[in-house]
């Protein structure tokens, strides 16, 4: 079974080498990073990846748009409940390590 920390681990990995100075001058960097599907509930991991957010509700688009702009200012309800349950296991896991 591959838990979600190695998942994030290999992820964390591939975009330090995709990015690496020693790999690639500053202006192949981004485009020599490529691009990347990543599906997933958790907005917080996402928000570490990615720059783009598509958020689906029973297959369809509901929301779309920078990262920043969907975590910062959602629109659509489902979208909203996505945030809050990101900040309520942020804030789980802040309330853990202070203990």
């Amino acid at each position: 079974m591959v838990s979600q920390a190695k998942v994030l681990e290999a992820l964390s990995l591939y975009s330090e080498s995709a990015c690496s100075e020693s790999v690639y001058p500053e202006s192949a960097r981004s485009a020599a990073a490529g691009a990347m599907l990543f599906i997933t509930h958790d907005l917080a991991v996402a928000a570490a990846f990615c720059h783009q957010a598509l958020v689906l509700s029973s297959g369809r688009i509901v929301e779309e748009g920078s990262m920043e702009s969907v975590v910062e200012r959602p629109r659509h309800q489902y979208t909203k409940q996505l945030v809050e349950a990101a900040h309520l296991g942020f804030d789980s896991l802040r309330r853990r390590a202070t203990a």
